[in-house]
């Protein structure tokens, strides 16, 4: 069922997909309200907030099959308007996933410093990279002239006259 998922999600497949831990076997008409609430922009803790449901649960919930089946049609149905508040309302538990590895103290200290910087480059946007050019006034006329004085000079090196016509000595005289 994944498979028709990705191939009835717009833009092709979905990525990183992490399969649920356990599996929710029958709908309900709650269930249709928490994807409405996707839907329409929020994010699981928003969800979690007003529905009583833990953030926890609604992440696997929303892993189900399913439950990404739906979203995709419904998506599909209604088009990159509805895409974009769901992509929106990802942005914000990805926020709360970035501040709460950060503030972590168990976190590694490298995933924490990411963390930050992914916070900081977001809300400042990525520093400016300095770039230093050397811009180099090159005479190519003037490289091909000393190449060709090169290659005559090497021609009256040349000492039999086989090497002389393997070359590009076509100016010399050839030895009797």
């Amino acid at each position: 069922m994944l498979n028709d998922l990705n191939s009835t999600t717009p833009g092709g497949d979905l990525h990183n997909v992490k399969p649920p831990t356990f599996t929710i076997q029958s709908e309900k008409a709650e269930h249709r309200l928490l994807i409405a609430l996707k839907l329409q922009g929020y994010s699981n803790r928003e969800i979690a907030r007003t529905s009583g449901y833990t953030e926890a649960w609604l992440s696997q919930f929303f892993r189900q099959d399913w439950v990404r089946q739906r979203l995709a049609e419904t998506i599909e149905a209604s088009g990159l308007q509805a895409l974009e508040k769901l992509i929106e309302s990802t942005a914000v538990d990805s926020i709360y996933t970035l501040v709460d590895l950060r503030d972590d103290e168990t976190t590694p200290p490298a995933v924490r410093r990411q963390a930050a910087d992914s916070l900081l480059d977001r809300y400042l946007g990525k520093p400016t990279q300095k770039v230093v050019t050397n811009n180099l006034n090159v005479n190519v006329d003037a490289i091909d002239d000393e190449i060709e004085r090169i290659e005559s000079e090497l021609c009256h090196y040349q000492a039999t006259p086989e090497k002389q016509l393997e070359s590009k000595c076509t100016n010399l005289p050839q030895a009797n």
